[in-house]
């Protein structure tokens, strides 16, 4: 078996020996911004899994089942993360034990195995009251966050999706003082051309301006640990933001 040594750079778990042996082995090929991706994922299954009753606040690979899976990747879903995001939880927790099959004997079979993520039922969406409205887009603009500005505009006056926002290049955006289109689209999505209203292009027109973003990057928008903010990190800006939205709500209905 492995030997197994401590991680050093993130909170110590009972799992981060076995993360640590994991990464030795599978891991040190791959870039560093998959490789902290990964890590992140597994420090936060394994520390769920280590509360659940049952565990004993220790960490015990040969107690991963497919319920404990199953349950988990629930969880995330009642949370509000993405499809994108509990697949690519779901291949790194198969990763991983994978690699307690294959190398450390731990497992008989894979607690992944034959589990499907569903597609999320296209609902109505949620129409905002007037006051609503007036309170979010004023969040905005009294916001210090050039970035957050022009995400916000794309989306609201725009129209666009998150996956647009998230993959727009630098080369698909003609953006000036005074006009501005966008080239959208990723993947299986058709590609579209966009003519940005005022309230849309002027926010990313001075995002850019700004310099907010790396200029190393392809990318439109970008963040500290990538050349490319993800749809999962659009999410949680927006989740940030709507939290934000409903306390201001809150307090107002209180007054």
């Amino acid at each position: 078996m492995t030997e197994l040594s401590p991680l050093t750079s993130f909170p110590q778990t009972e799992a981060s020996p076995w993360i640590s042996a994991y990464h030795q082995a599978r891991l040190l090929q791959k870039d560093e911004a998959t490789v902290d991706a990964y890590l992140r994922i597994l420090r936060q299954f394994t520390a769920w899994v280590i509360a659940r009753p049952g565990h004993g606040k220790q960490f015990r690979p040969e107690q991963l089942t497919r319920t404990v899976v199953e349950v988990y990747l629930s969880t995330l879903q009642e949370q509000g993360y993405s499809v994108s995001h509990r697949t690519r939880v779901k291949a790194v927790i198969k990763q991983f034990c994978q690699w307690l099959i294959d190398e450390q004997d731990l497992l008989k079979r894979n607690p992944t195995s034959g589990i499907a993520i569903q597609a999320e039922q296209r609902l109505a969406p949620r129409v905002l009251s007037p006051d609503q409205r007036f309170v979010l887009r004023n969040l905005i603009e009294k916001s210090e966050d050039p970035r957050g500005k022009a995400l916000f505009a794309l989306g609201y006056w725009a129209g666009c999706r998150v996956s647009d926002v998230a993959h727009l290049l630098m080369e698909h955006t003609h953006v000036g003082p005074k006009i501005g289109w966008l080239h959208v689209g990723h993947k299986g999505e058709k590609f579209r051309d966009i003519d940005l209203l005022n309230e849309a292009r002027r926010p990313l027109y001075d995002y850019l301006q700004q310099g907010g973003r790396d200029k190393g990057s392809p990318y439109v928008f970008t963040s500290q640990r990538s050349q490319r903010l993800s749809e999962d990190g659009i999410h949680y800006w927006f989740r940030t933001l709507k939290q934000g939205l409903w306390q201001l709500v809150s307090v107002t209905l209180q007054e």
